[in-house]
């Protein structure tokens, strides 16, 4: 009802968050670490972002600071505990999930699943591609969880609580030398409180792609503007997006098992019987299905 509030993530890193409650709404007033207070005029702890579900039931953070020999970017979720914790369901199942093997934690299927496709200078066969490609998982999830593919030309920082974007970015980190490219990566948050997915966000890296395509295909460009062209292109993004959208669903990386998967890293471009299987596991039926 009113006055200050501290929040502190158990994340060892000894910061804390200082809030005032103006107008119904939290402010971030300051930042604490080890004892020592920063308020946001400091210049040490810079506030990008700040996100709140309507419920107020999870808000996130997003922070920088400048250090002599760096720069620091921090993203904090924080979720509410229920009054009653739910217990995340560990059964003897086969299939790899975010938090182990047969450990299931997935997208609230109550509330359902909008990945928002967050590109404004793309060609528009591209998002067609991407609502093809996202339709492959309903299709296996009809009845057990609803995934919808809206368009923004805009989206907010990834650690906003409300909305799961797919997003196409430059590069992710940059690390001196050669090494392997990573195509895509998605950001996860878990409520293990609740035991589902908090958050998550899709990233196709298209300088790796670029890199990919200029190796075995030169001459190609990732945002080619002629359809014909870009099928090469178009044959990686949906391998891409098939997988990176497994996991905003909750499946893991199969690397060593040798299982014909989209989630493995053999050269697979379609939904095979590990991954209909796994998926339907995590997500019972919930509406039954016409068979007319």
């Amino acid at each position: 009802n009113g006055g200050a509030y501290e929040l502190t993530p158990d994340d060892g890193a000894g910061i804390s968050f200082h809030f005032q409650l103006s107008s119904g709404k939290l402010k971030l007033t300051g930042v604490s670490q080890k004892g020592r207070m920063h308020t946001e005029e400091s210049g040490e702890y810079k506030l990008h972002n700040y996100s709140s579900t309507p419920d107020g039931r999870k808000f996130s953070l997003l922070l920088s600071s400048q250090y002599p020999n760096g720069k620091s970017l921090m993203a904090f979720r924080f979720y509410q505990a229920p009054e009653a914790k739910v217990n995340v369901i560990i059964s003897g199942e086969p299939y790899k999930y975010l938090k182990g093997r047969g450990v299931k934690i997935g997208v609230n299927a109550s509330e359902g699943l909008p990945i928002v496709f967050c590109a404004a200078d793309v060609p528009e066969y591209l998002y067609r591609d991407f609502v093809k490609m996202t339709a492959e998982w309903s299709a296996i999830l009809s009845g057990r969880l609803t995934i919808t593919t809206p368009r923004d030309g805009f989206c907010p920082s990834f650690d906003d609580v409300n909305t799961r974007t797919y997003n196409f970015v430059d590069a992710w980190v940059e690390h001196p030398g050669p090494q392997a490219g990573v195509l895509g990566q998605t950001l996860t948050s878990m409520d293990l409180n609740r035991g589902e997915i908090g958050d998550s966000d899709i990233f196709i890296l298209t300088r790796e792609i670029q890199e990919s395509l200029d190796y075995h295909r030169p001459g190609t460009r990732v945002f080619d503007p002629e359809l014909k062209a870009s099928f090469g292109v178009r044959k990686i993004l949906r391998r891409v997006g098939l997988h990176e959208v497994g996991h905003m669903l909750g499946l893991d990386d199969l690397i060593h098992e040798g299982i014909p998967s989209i989630m493995s890293y053999a050269d697979e471009h379609n939904l095979r019987t590990y991954d209909r299987e796994a998926v339907q596991a995590l997500y019972p039926l919930r509406i039954p299905i016409s068979r007319n």
